[in-house]
């Protein structure tokens, strides 16, 4: 056995110290097209990357092919490309290498420890290797390099036990790192590699910052809305050195994720990641800001999470934009109405009196609710949609001490208030089922309607939006009263650069009702006629869509 030895390329150990991520070759301008690798595929961005840094190449004329088995040959010489590939000065101690094209692979392999060849003094370049061989592989490698992390928890993959004794560690570091995943909650360790899975393999390897510090932790439970609850404190990121308004690397499931770290959903933008301390409750917190992060990722119980440095103060500037400070005392407001977040809607074709936003009129947690009871019993509320919370949450609210939201209840048990328990990413299928039935209530209920969520503010502002652009209203008086809520709880002052930032969230919202990418240009679209699609598209016929817009421009009798 030869003496081991690093062998490190200048480029390598400068970006080490820097806290760059591993280098490779250097890109080249444009990537390889490869016919048989779709754009769409699932490892087409590995396979970009790959290319353009020159860690893998085609298999000859303008073919990838990504379903073909990996060889070790194959898999060290990817990962000397990925070191840049040093020098080697000794040829390595295997008797089956000389003349082949992964000598130097093979050589530099040995020389780092991370491989004795198969046996009886052979490397074996030609052998296939296994997912499981894979992961230790890359696991080693990148242990060699200082990435120190817990071992993730297999019990979750419906094959953990599959994983051999000798491959355990590794594969548990492989999947802390991310730099493997399963599929179909199944790890496969047994089964053969293909060169689309090494790709994204060596893409989630370049990914690891090795000289950044890293927690780990584990889902010690998913929230109701699919936000994803850590079984280790927020202190332990500002132990390791991170601060708020720092980009986290989050690696689950095996994929890798640039994240904000933040202390509130709303310090990103509706659809967008963040690490979330969650200062009230003590609680570390990876979420989606109104989706849910869970179902998005397939996360569950027991998954493990690893957060590393991206970027330090990558988000610094947009976190201080998006601080917002609320109370939950009436002094510290103008009147009831902006206390309560309670205000009529009469943009575009809405009559006056017939339509209102509020905050909750029910669930005290807020302590708003008697205010907006009596707002809404003045405003002769006779319809309620509750985008919040099921009849059983009611029913709670009605028997809990100091309960005094009279009116709201009366219209409760004369059947005029309907429970949604809706979620808050209203691209879900199961939000725009159950807005459909809320919506259908409106139809089928005499006005004037009110309609609420907890703060009146996420689930109520797309509410909002959706009839707001339905009857005829602009794109600038849409956004305006989207932000009176903000206005309301936080005093944003109108025209400054916070109101311009948050007001963002709004105009994405109207995006995606007209079913434009991010950042498409509105100018020009027909939000009406997108409001109608939308409806149309969760089901509710042009006789029900003629019918809610004829109740919501009918000025109330009397």
């Amino acid at each position: 056995m030869k003496r081991t030895k690093k062998f490190l390329s200048l480029t390598l150990a400068a970006a080490l110290a820097a806290g760059m991520s591993l280098p490779a070759l250097a890109a080249e301008e444009t990537a390889p097209v490869f016919t048989d690798v779709a754009s769409d595929a699932w490892y087409a961005p590995a396979v970009t990357y790959v290319a353009e840094k020159g860690i893998m190449n085609g298999t000859g004329g303008d073919a990838f092919s990504p379903d073909l088995t990996v060889t070790r040959g194959m898999v060290y010489q990817t990962l000397y490309n990925l070191a840049g590939r040093p020098a080697v000065t000794e040829a390595a101690s295997f008797n089956d290498v000389s003349g082949q094209w992964y000598a130097d692979a093979a050589a530099w392999a040995e020389d780092e420890g991370l491989t004795s060849g198969v046996g009886q003094g052979a490397f074996g370049g030609q052998r296939d290797m296994t997912r499981q061989e894979l992961g230790k592989v890359f696991a080693d490698y990148a242990k060699a390099q200082g990435a120190e992390v817990a071992n993730a928890n297999l019990s979750t993959y419906a094959d953990a036990a599959s994983v051999a004794d000798w491959a355990k560690d590794g594969m548990e570091r492989a999947v802390a790192l991310g730099i493997l995943s399963g599929s179909q909650n199944k790890l496969n360790p047994t089964g053969t590699a293909q060169r689309s899975e090494l790709a994204q393999m060596l893409m989630n390897f370049s990914q690891i910052s090795f000289d950044s510090a890293t927690v780990t932790g584990s889902v010690a439970a998913v929230e109701k809305y699919g936000n994803l609850d850590l079984d280790i404190k927020p202190q332990a990121l500002y132990d390791a050195g991170f601060e708020l308004g720092d980009v986290l690397r989050v690696t689950v499931k095996g994929r890798s994720l640039e994240i904000p770290f933040c202390t509130a959903y709303s310090d990103v933008n509706t659809g967008e990641n963040v690490v979330r301390d969650n200062q009230e409750s003590d609680i570390l917190v990876v979420a989606i800001n109104m989706g849910n992060f869970a179902e998005t990722y397939g996360v569950t119980v027991g998954d493990t999470v690893t957060f590393s440095l991206a970027e330090k103060a990558g988000y610094l500037g947009q976190y201080q934009a998006h601080q917002l400070t609320r109370t939950n005392e009436r002094s510290d407001y103008a009147s009831d109405e902006v206390f309560a977040n309670f205000r009529a809607i009469t943009v575009g074709d809405i009559a006056q009196g017939v339509l209102y936003r509020t905050s909750s009129p029910v669930n005290p947690e807020l302590g708003r609710a008697a205010y907006a009871d009596d707002l809404i019993e003045k405003a002769g509320v006779k319809t309620v949609v509750n985008l919040a919370d099921d009849d059983e949450a009611i029913q709670g609210y009605f028997a809990a001490e100091g309960f005094d939201s009279p009116y709201y209840k009366g219209l409760y048990e004369a059947g005029n208030v309907i429970a949604l328990n809706m979620g808050v990413d209203y691209k879900a299928a199961d939000f725009q089922a159950k807005l459909k039935t809320g919506l259908e209530f409106m139809i089928s209920h005499e006005g004037p309607y009110a309609f609420h969520c907890t703060e009146g503010k996420d689930r109520a502002g797309f509410t909002a939006i959706l009839l707001e652009a339905l009857m005829g209203a602009s794109q600038e008086e849409i956004v305006a009263d989207y932000m009176v809520s903000y206005e309301n709880y936080y005093h944003v002052e109108k025209g400054s650069e916070q109101y311009k930032l948050i007001s963002e969230v709004a105009v994405g919202m109207l995006r995606d009702l007209a079913g434009l990418e991010k950042g498409a240009d509105l100018s020009g679209v027909d939000l009406q006629q997108a409001a109608q699609d939308y409806l149309t598209g969760i089901g509710l016929t042009a006789d029900q869509i003629s019918t809610l817009k004829t109740n919501l421009s009918t000025p109330i009798a009397g």
